[in-house]
């Protein structure tokens, strides 16, 4: 059994009400929050995204990136995370490096690597989320199970010297035992608590 690197289904049916994220004075319960990730994953599917795909996420922090990282983890996709600005200054090296299956970022994302990302898809990050929060994308979660293992690729980091990016790609046991930037989504949900954006 793979460990779970963010028990979303299992705390909505444990605590289904409580607040799983809180962002600006606003929040969203574990319950929906899991229809939320189980949605956009199924969406993610549609718009041909596979189990093993590197895909970038071009994002601040907010509820739309924890998502679309939740739904990509969910269906057995490897995500690599990275700001607008630190894209926008690397963004050939990065789409040399990690020739991704889709970028998933903002609405003006094509229009900033424009030719440079020929062949590669992208996807406005709040539209996956509101078109996969669609009642026909409502389903079984057993459709969406990839059969994953410790082993599996979970997470893509990057880092940068001399124009280049060079990818390292953590299993799902790596990113358990050093989550970096992720440390404080874990704790939150392990413990089925708020995670503050």
């Amino acid at each position: 059994m793979p460990l779970e690197l963010c028990p979303v289904a299992a705390n909505a049916r444990r605590f289904p009400e409580q607040q799983a994220l809180s962002w600006a004075g606003r929040s969203i319960a574990w319950d929906a929050l899991n229809n939320y990730v189980h949605s956009t994953s199924r969406y993610l599917k549609e718009i041909s995204v596979r189990s093993d795909d590197t895909v970038m996420v071009v994002a601040e922090r907010s509820p739309a990136c924890v998502i679309v990282l939740l739904a990509l983890w969910r269906i057995g996709a490897v995500p690599c995370l990275l700001a607008p600005s630190v894209f926008a200054e690397n963004m050939e090296a990065v789409i040399a490096s990690l020739k991704p299956a889709m970028i998933v970022g903002p609405r003006n994302l094509r229009k900033t690597f424009g030719r440079k990302g020929q062949g590669v898809r992208s996807a406005d990050i709040e539209q996956v989320v509101a078109y996969g929060y669609n009642d026909s994308f409502l389903g079984s979660e057993a459709a969406l199970d990839p059969k994953i293992d410790d082993g599996h690729p979970a997470l893509v980091r990057l880092e940068f010297a001399g124009g280049e990016a060079r990818a390292a790609r953590l299993t799902h046991q790596e990113l358990h035992q050093d989550p970096g930037e992720l440390a404080e989504l874990f704790a939150a949900f392990k413990a089925g608590t708020t995670y503050n954006i």
